[in-house]
């Protein structure tokens, strides 16, 4: 049974720490909403437990499959089943050609944008299907790279197109009452854009100056576009953010400004 005595709505959100995770808490904490983040850094979960008290954030390593249910447990105790839950933890690697990819980071791929979203779906999965009153919502941060393919990132885009159909499959199995996509963000400045573009890195402020879009930006359309779905138009659906297209076009004009400045500096030294 759970403890929570406040009515507010639940938003679970992994990978908090940090980037598109912890601007939608902050977000989600703005709009209402009682927000549970995890995510490795113990350092930033304490942080932002100390400055947000009446939410929960807690050091949990999704691909660990012991540490997922028992800290599911403890949420579903405490606050109920979710009314939303984002699938937001996600790694890349440097760019290399498959033959290139260690073996660390083919696991470290696999099991963090993989089975770490499979393992807290599965967890949080009975909670959600139990509680008929509420029209939950499980959202998983996908990409389009998993249907466009990008040279030398063939393992991260292939654990993208497997969150396509993971959440085209449990779409299928959700009562009537549940909502499941795959959400394709864009394009968002932040420190994952390294591993695509190194020459950004240390240059996410002056992007954003220049009018990249950030995690705080991306927050404040797609916290509420999330909230504001309904079943019977994107369940199942691989879901764009508002205004996708114009926005990629505009934040990879300044990606490449900015990268052929610092290729131009290095080239003067």
């Amino acid at each position: 049974m759970a403890e929570q005595k406040e009515n507010k709505p639940v938003a679970v959100i992994t990978g908090a720490s940090k980037g598109i995770g912890l601007a939608a808490s902050l977000k989600f904490i703005e709009l209402g909403y009682t927000v549970i983040g995890c995510a490795r850094s113990k350092d930033k979960m304490t942080e932002l437990q100390t400055k947000y008290p009446s939410c929960s954030f807690s050091p949990i390593d999704v691909t660990n499959a012991k540490e997922v249910e028992s800290w599911s447990k403890t949420v579903i105790d405490k606050y109920g089943s979710p009314d939303i839950l984002i699938n937001n933890a996600g790694v890349a690697c440097d760019k290399a050609p498959i033959e290139d990819v260690s073996i660390k980071n083919l696991d470290l791929i696999i099991d963090v944008n993989i089975k770490g979203v499979m393992y807290t779906i599965k967890y949080f999965m009975p909670a959600m299907k139990a509680n008929k009153d509420k029209q939950s919502k499980i959202i998983s941060i996908s990409s389009p790279s998993g249907r466009i393919g990008i040279a030398n990132m063939s393992p991260y885009c292939a654990s993208k197109w497997a969150i396509e159909g993971l959440m085209l499959s449990i779409a299928k199995e959700v009562p009537e009452y549940m909502t499941a996509i795959a959400y394709n963000p864009g394009g968002i400045i932040t420190e994952m854009i390294y591993c695509l573009m190194p020459e950004l890195n240390g240059k996410i402020d002056e992007c954003i100056k220049l009018g990249a879009i950030g995690p705080k930006q991306w927050a404040d359309v797609c916290v509420p576009h999330i909230i504001g779905m309904k079943r019977e138009d994107v369940n199942g659906k691989p879901i764009d953010r508002p205004n996708l297209k114009e926005l990629l076009s505009n934040n990879w004009k300044i990606y490449r400004q900015i990268k052929q400045q610092v290729l131009d500096e290095q080239a003067k030294k």
